[in-house]
């Protein structure tokens, strides 16, 4: 299990499996937004502490090195974001990947993948106000599957000021959160815990409209299916 850095990557081996990690640097932002309902009010988040977020979401060949198998529905290539993933086994995921790194591996809070996702814009999108089907994969232009993620023709495109790619659209990305019913509550770093039988997601997927990929947008499940998948994260 081999590790190299740079001042904003970190790349990990994982049975000759690679993962790139990104450095989310600390800061603040306003978090929701008055487009959405589930996300008002817009309220000040301070994200005190940095930390390393995948830059990718993780792939099905990341997930079957640390797990043993692949569960999603489409299999058409290893760099495919794995889905059919329930947010109990992306908790294992992380747990297993932590003792085989030596590294607490974990999901994102709801305000660290939103703040990430941002990456320091105030849009609606992290590229501007309005869709644009060159920045992310979603029901006008997916083909009705989800798509590989760093492929050389898109990469770019798909990158976000902070380096993470397809953070808007692809597939649904569970956050540690359980779901809260709005933003009337202290909103903090930390994943808000109390008790919801709903977990949140984030990003929208290769299915939905446009809309549901932009930066601020929510979604809940209690299970899983062919949209959902997940990113982790690192502390530093």
């Amino acid at each position: 299990m081999n590790e190299t850095s740079t001042a904003h990557e970190k790349t990990f081996g994982i049975n000759g499996i690679k993962l790139v990690m990104v450095y989310i640097p600390a800061g603040e932002f306003m978090m929701g937004s008055e487009h959405a309902e589930d996300a008002q009010p817009v309220h000040r988040v301070n994200i005190e502490q940095a930390f390393y977020m995948g830059k990718f979401p993780v792939t099905q060949a990341q997930y079957k090195a640390v797990m043993g198998k692949n569960p999603s529905y489409f299999k058409d290539s290893v760099n495919l974001p794995v889905e059919k993933v329930s947010w109990n086994k992306s908790q294992e995921f992380c747990q297993k990947l932590s003792a085989l790194l030596e590294q607490e591996f974990r999901l994102p809070s709801e305000a660290e993948w939103e703040y990430a996702c941002r990456a320091g814009t105030t849009s609606r999108y992290w590229w501007g106000d309005e869709m644009e089907d060159a920045r992310c994969w979603h029901r006008n232009n997916s083909g009705g599957y989800s798509k590989s993620v760093g492929e050389d023709e898109i990469l770019d495109s798909h990158i976000n000021p902070f380096g993470l790619c397809d953070m808007s659209g692809n597939l649904w990305e569970w956050c540690e959160d359980n779901w809260a019913e709005n933003y009337k509550i202290p909103r903090t770093q930390a994943a808000y815990k109390k008790a919801n039988k709903y977990k949140t997601l984030r990003g929208g997927s290769w299915l939905n409209e446009g809309v549901n990929a932009s930066s601020a947008f929510r979604g809940k499940f209690t299970k899983t299916n062919y949209l959902c998948g997940f990113r982790i994260c690192l502390n530093v």
